[in-house]
């Protein structure tokens, strides 16, 4: 990180200086602060042009989606809104070598926190597991946080840029920063997504 200042920055630190000294000077200090509010009008302007984070941006996992065979197992996945429009529920035919099985993913998103949650029911009965979900625009990354000691770190990545598929991979790393792919295929569109 540099010591250095930008010198937007170092204006405004030294317009805030001179607004103190001449505090002493009606005119002067509303001069200063006008100048100031000009100065950093535009920074708050773009900040809040920013889309705020909705649960609209889990849209992008609504639809049916067949997904590749990748190590003799492939997913079919129906994603469809819940009824009040809070969560996608995900149901999944997984076909493997040794037979079919059925999961559940329900995708959330927490207003308060600005937070999106996946929850996996893998097989009936068991218990949900969670994760976090990052999605930063077309990418959604799911976990990657610090693991117990002695494991790796693993994250999946999904990249929704197309239009009618999207590709996904598994990833690992002993250090957060450096990530090897281990894992990964592409789901595509069999038909567009429903309500409940």
């Amino acid at each position: 990180m540099s010591n250095r200042l930008s010198s937007t920055r170092r204006t405004k630190i030294d317009l805030v200086l001179r607004c103190a000294h001449a505090a002493v000077s009606n005119s002067a200090f509303f001069v200063c602060v006008i100048t100031y509010l000009h100065l950093t009008a535009p920074a708050q302007a773009a900040r809040s042009q920013l889309p705020a984070p909705t649960v609209d941006a889990l849209d992008a996992i609504v639809g049916k989606w067949q997904g590749d065979v990748v190590n003799g197992r492939s997913t079919l996945s129906d994603c469809a809104w819940t009824p009040l429009r809070t969560a996608v529920l995900c149901e999944q035919t997984i076909t493997t070598p040794d037979g079919v099985q059925h999961a559940l993913n329900l995708f959330t998103f927490e207003p308060a926190t600005s937070r999106y949650v996946l929850y996996v029911v893998s097989k009936p009965g068991n218990p949900p597991n969670t994760a976090t979900i990052a999605i930063d625009g077309k990418r959604w990354t799911y976990g990657g946080g610090p693991a117990p000691a002695g494991q790796r770190r693993t994250r999946t990545i999904n990249d929704f840029s197309a239009r009618d598929s999207y590709d996904w991979w598994t990833e690992t790393s002993d250090d957060g920063e450096h990530w090897t792919r281990v894992v990964g295929g592409r789901s595509t569109r069999v038909t567009a997504g429903k309500e409940r």
